[in-house]
Parts: C-alpha cells; sequence; structure tokens
C-alpha cells in the first residue's frame, strides 16, 4: 500500500487544524517539518493532490479548507502517533514503522491518557468495520472488559481480536465472515497493550 493516500491525509489535518487555530495559512516550511520533507516540490505537488481532490482551495499563496465536513475543522485536538502495522489475523510480530503523528479529536483521544495509533493488516476483524489498511486509535492499558478489542500480545507476536477473560482462559475472538479464522485460547504469556478505541476516517 501506498503512503501518498495517508499523508495527503495527515497533510489535510494539519492545514485544516492550523488555519482553525491561528486564522493563517502555514508556510511550506511548516508544511516541509510537519510531513517530514525535505524539499518544497514535495510540498508543491502535496498541495497539487489536495486541490485535484477538492480538499482545499489554493491560489496565488492563498489557502483556504473546502472539505468543511473532515475531521478537526471546528474541533480541538491532539497530536497521535502512529507507531506501527499490526495483525488482525493470526499472532504476527508487529511492524514497526514510525511513521508521525496525525490530529484526533479530544472527544476520542482524551486528555489525561496516553493513545497509539496502529495500522490494521488482515481481515479478521473486518465485520467489527476494521478493514485491511484501517488506522486504529487505541488508548494504552493492561486490562480490558469482555467484549472490548484490544492489541494483544502473546510471546512477542500481536493481534487485534475481542477480548474476553473465562475463568483462568483468555479468548481473542476475532470478527469475519472468512472461516480461516479461529478464536485463540490462552493461559499464559498473554499481555493487553492498548483498548481499541475507534477506527479513524479512512485516508482520502
Amino acid at each position: 500500500m501506498g503512503r501518498k493516500p495517508k499523508d495527503d491525509y495527515k497533510a489535510f489535518l494539519f492545514i485544516a487544524d492550523y488555519l482553525r487555530r491561528y486564522e493563517k495559512q502555514p508556510s511550506f516550511r511548516e508544511i516541509a517539518i510537519e510531513m517530514g520533507y525535505s524539499s518544497m516540490r514535495s510540498v508543491q505537488l502535496l498541495l497539487k493532490r489536495l486541490v485535484d481532490t477538492g480538499k482545499i482551495t489554493y491560489q496565488e499563496r492563498v489557502m483556504d479548507v473546502v472539505d468543511k465536513a473532515s475531521p478537526v475543522i471546528n474541533e480541538r485536538t491532539v497530536d497521535v502517533r502512529i507507531l506501527a502495522e499490526v495483525p488482525c489475523g493470526p499472532l504476527e510480530e508487529a511492524i514497526e514503522d514510525p511513521r508521525g503523528s496525525i490530529k484526533v479529536s479530544t472527544e476520542f483521544a482524551k486528555p489525561g491518557s496516553n493513545y497509539f495509533i496502529l495500522e490494521a493488516r488482515g481481515d479478521s476483524m473486518s465485520n467489527a468495520d476494521i478493514l485491511p489498511g484501517s488506522l486504529m486509535l487505541f488508548r494504552q492499558q493492561a486490562t480490558a472488559e469482555n467484549r472490548d478489542i484490544v492489541v494483544a500480545v502473546v510471546n512477542g507476536a500481536a493481534t487485534v481480536k475481542r477480548f474476553r477473560r473465562d475463568g483462568e482462559f483468555v479468548v481473542l475472538t476475532p470478527e469475519s465472515d472468512n472461516p480461516d479464522h479461529k478464536p485463540m485460547i490462552f493461559t499464559d504469556g498473554f499481555a493487553i497493550q492498548g483498548k481499541f478505541i475507534k477506527r479513524l476516517p479512512d485516508p482520502f
């Protein structure tokens, strides 16, 4: 999966939030720093993509947001880090791939707790609206209630599943019509890393 759609989504959130906070547009340099770009040409190409997809207007260096229904336009936000790609199928090593952060409304990433974002790999949670490539917001915590969706680590391998504790057993259940995905049952070597809060809007 290419990164341009996620880059564009991150840039749009940054521009929208900047316009709302400061009532002026960010400079090319500020956009480049936010995106980790070393070239102003990369910023120009990014802005062109946002214009072409109808997300912003940009002419004579005057910028405005067109898609007023998108997140963070009128909301308080915090920056939440995108940490890794994590399997939603069989237990596998999570692929660490830090790629900065995106802005998330404080309605979901509430002050006082730590949050992180993971990208879904696999389809075992498709019936919970978690699809391959989905960006998932998690609150960092080591405990969960039955029926919570969690990111769990078992002997160094990770997965995202529906959690249930049954006596001394922990059951991780998929939510998919794919019969290849089966519940996983553990008695030890199990740790919760975070509780799923919501799937973030799909990058455009």
